[in-house]
């Protein structure tokens, strides 16, 4: 028994923050008249948790005061326990905790004011704490709670009804509840409350009790349901999984729930105070049939729920929502719910979006002229994509090859939309701008065209490593043999433009014999194998349009460096040089001829991008599932940029500008390239080396320049060619007056090509005219060829002539009608020569 005097307010007892009073095991212990203050130190908590310490005792308090302690005021551990006319007064740590008190009497007048802690700033009650309330007037004013329960903090398992159950009795008691503030449950919250729905009669609140405002905001538990209301109306809660079915919603469409979080006891947490927060896969979702969880933080006035592209008009997808809640920026615990939501969606037809204004679906607007609508079906200019790229409906440039236009209206240039999205898509291609290929198809060595995976076994692959090998070989050889003529550069000019440019000349919607003849004309005339395009890699999955791309500059960068080695073995091989020309600047012009086309073209092709409609993500144009100048994408575009400023750009610039550089820089290394360049040209037309590429380039840049429409790409192509004919003819830069009619007649060709692709393609005319269109096609290869064998049946000739002369002379020069031994310098004495 601890006795203060009964005179005046009782006896202080002061323990300074050092630690705490501690009764343990004793049958009685009685507090009277005894004012604690400054009892309790958080440092000391592992030798007790309070102030004032009991544990496993008989307590009794009356007429004493806990105040300004730094731990919990008095802290009471399997006990019994009665508290009488007391009071806690500002202790910053909670005033009073009990667990495992049967019973807890509380009687005359007991105040708990200016308290604070983390939960329960007055009280908090642990498991079988049951509280008795008898004759009795209790004030909690002004205490409060970091987290939850301002007053009292109620942390129990069963029952968790105020009545009969924690408070077994409250027999003329009036319990007051004054400016008590909290997160959640200014006066009261009940922390574990489980089972609370199971007694739904006996959630009563005991009429003594008096609070000062909505007793939603006074009273809180955790979260016990998620109700929501119209167009879904059902609850969710622990122990039930309702399915909610929202009904149908238009593919697009934001779907709002009005929703609301009632805890244990009824209570209706204000929406301003809760928002959803995600929990797992936060970001993007798509309503595909499996799982969605799409929600932001946004606060709990409603649910959003969006849809991405199905393949079928209308589908039921059973949606799984795991949220948890946040109020005030503090996480509510064990507030983890699951709802299961049944959404019909429906999809508006291709070329059509979801309105939210007018509830809706209305044709795409959002870039005028490019989708046209009646009332369900729509149309798409050609040359362009219709899709769902981020959930949204977007169009774009379909890149070359990749979309089916063989149902567009040509005469005035628009394609029916079908209903199914993929069926714009050509080869067995799906996706944004059909950039990838179906499941169960892959992309090729080198084709557009995406081809069961099926296909690509060992025994492809081994062929296409010998494929490869070969070619090499092939090639290598006939450059060997071409870099013996000193007139190559010169008459390779023309054919070597033409058959670099002409897959850009013809362009047939649907592939034929004649464009797979041109591709493989183009792949040698560029060194790129195009005849391999079916082929395929086993486990090419990842395999991709930029990755094709970039593997254009591995066969022309290997052939130059086999050809570059060849030349430099042959200076120090007298056996390879009788092969093998020695002149390494002969095979710089003649690699820089061959391999400028596939260089210029694949950097401008990897530079590319696609830009979809209201998308603020570029995409590269190759493989439009791909971010521009990410992943291995960034790789690629450097080195395709360092290409562009080397070698196609570079080298026109310093051909066009050599009589002005010559004067300035020193041209020692240059110069023999540069004369081997422009030797074939008048004086005065020496800029038309760089010329040709200049074409070359120009060709390529109107191919990859956006021009969408079909015949609007081909018509600036016809006009190019038709401009780069009348600048040769009026001209005629060449010394060779043979060559400036050769490359005329080519340059007329490409023009004639040209132009039979935008007239003859799509109509019956060419079926019936292939046959000398081919001829046409191949004229340049046969006059190549014819000059070729003219000059070797010249070469020849004279190598024959020289020999009879040689034999018939024999050994012997004619001096005055005398036959005079000739005298040969290797058998002679040095010194007597």
């Amino acid at each position: 028994m601890i006795i203060g005097s009964t005179v005046g307010n009782g006896t202080v007892v002061m323990c300074n923050d050092i630690g705490a009073i501690r009764f343990y095991a004793i049958n009685n212990v009685t507090l009277l008249n005894v004012i604690w203050d400054r009892c309790g130190n958080p440092v000391k908590s592992s030798v007790a948790p309070g102030g004032v310490f009991v544990n496993r005792a008989t307590l009794t308090v009356k007429n004493c005061v806990f105040q300004n302690a730094k731990s919990r005021a008095l802290y009471i551990n399997v006990a019994t326990a009665s508290i009488e006319s007391s009071a806690f007064v500002d202790n910053y740590a909670g005033a009073l905790h009990v667990s495992f008190c049967d019973p807890c009497t509380f009687t005359g007048n007991i105040t708990f004011k200016g308290n604070s802690a983390v939960r329960g700033g007055a009280i908090l009650a642990g498991n079988h704490t049951y509280m008795y309330w008898i004759n009795a007037f209790i004030n909690f004013t002004n205490n409060d709670a970091e987290l939850y329960g301002g007053a009292v903090f109620v942390d129990l398992n069963f029952p968790c009804y105020f009545q009969v159950g924690f408070f077994r009795d409250v027999t003329n008691t009036v319990v007051s509840f004054i400016g008590n503030q909290a997160n959640t449950g200014n006066s009261f919250y009940f922390g574990l409350a489980v089972g609370c729905y199971v007694y739904p009669a006996l959630l009563m609140y005991p009429s003594q009790f008096h609070y000062p405002g909505n007793l939603s905001e006074e009273i809180g538990t955790t979260v016990y349901q998620l109700q929501l209301f119209s167009p879904a109306v059902c609850i969710n809660n622990h122990l039930t999984s309702n399915n909610c079915t929202v009904g149908d919603f238009m593919l697009g469409q934001e779907i709002i729930i009005p929703a609301q979080v009632e805890g244990f006891f009824g209570n209706i947490a204000e929406p301003s105070q809760y928002f959803v927060s995600c929990i797992q896969n936060c970001v993007e979702h798509s309503l595909s049939g499996d799982d969605v969880i799409l929600i932001g933080d946004n606060y709990l006035r409603g649910i959003s729920i969006i849809g991405k592209p199905l393949l079928s008009t209308s589908t039921t997808s059973s949606v799984t929502l795991k949220f948890t809640l946040i109020r005030n920026s503090v996480l509510i615990d064990n507030d983890l719910l699951s709802l299961n939501l049944v959404v019909n969606l429906t999809t508006c037809f291709s070329g059509f979006e979801y309105s939210v204004k007018q509830k809706k679906c209305v044709c795409y607007d959002r870039r005028d002229g490019i989708v046209r609508c009646n009332v369900v079906d729509a149309s798409i200019k050609q040359g362009y994509w219709f899709g769902t790229v981020k959930e949204r409906a977007t169009v774009t440039i379909c890149p070359n090859n990749y979309c089916n236009f063989t149902s567009c209206n040509l005469c005035i240039g628009f394609c029916n939309l079908s209903r199914a999205e993929h069926d714009q898509c050509r080869a067995h291609r799906t996706g944004p701008a059909c950039g990838n290929c179906k499941p169960g198809y892959v992309l090729p060595f080198d084709s557009t065209d995406c081809i069961p995976n099926s296909r690509c076994s060992i025994g492809m692959t081994t062929l296409l490593m010998i494929s490869v090998v070969l070619y090499w070989f092939i090639l290598i050889t006939i450059l060997i043999v071409l870099m013996n003529y000193s007139f190559l550069v010169g008459y390779a000019y023309g054919i070597i433009y033409f058959y670099s440019v002409i897959d850009l000349l013809y362009k047939p919607v649907s592939n034929d014999t004649l464009f797979k003849f041109l591709s493989i004309l183009s792949g040698f005339a560029k060194l790129i194998p195009k005849f391999l395009g079916t082929l395929c890699l086993t486990d090419n999955k990842e395999w991709s349009g930029i990755d094709q791309q970039f593997f254009h500059f591995v066969h022309p960068v290997a052939v130059a460096i086999i050809l570059l080695t060849l030349t430099i073995a042959a200076r120090y091989s007298v056996r390879l040089s009788r092969y093998i020309s020695r002149s390494i600047i002969r095979a710089i012009c003649l690699i820089l001829l061959l391999t400028y086309t596939s260089v210029a073209s694949s950097s401008l092709e990897l530079l590319q991008a696609v830009v979809f409609e209201d998308i603020d993500v570029r995409y590269t144009y190759s493989s439009p599932d791909i971010r521009f100048f990410h992943g291995r994408h960034a790789f690629y575009a450097t080195i395709a940029i360092l290409f562009e400023l080397v070698i196609v750009i570079g080298l026109p610039l310093v051909l066009l500008l050599e009589p002005f550089l010559r004067r300035r820089i020193s041209f020692f290394r240059l110069k023999p390239m540069l004369d081997q360049y422009q030797a074939c040209y008048k004086d005065r037309y020496h800029y038309f080396a760089a010329y040709y590429l200049f074409c070359r380039q120009a060709m390529l840049i109107v191919a990859y320049s956006g021009v969408s429409n079909y015949y609007d790409r081909f018509f600036i192509i016809q006009t190019l060619s038709i401009v780069i004919v009348i600048i040769h003819a009026l001209a005629l830069p060449y010394k060779n007056k043979a060559l400036n009619v050769l490359d005329l007649i080519i340059l007329l060709i490409a023009s004639f090509i040209v132009t039979f692709n935008v007239t003859f393609t799509f109509t019956s005319f060419q079926s019936t005219s292939s046959g000398w269109v081919y001829g046409v096609v191949i004229f340049p290869l046969i006059c190549f060829a014819a000059t070729m064998l003219i000059i070797n049946m010249d070469k020849l000739k004279s190598c024959l002539v020289s020999k009879h002369q040689e034999h018939a002379a024999g050994e012997f020069d004619m001096v005055d009608g005398r036959g005079v031994p000739l005298l040969r310098l290797e058998d002679s004495n040095p010194a007597s020569v």
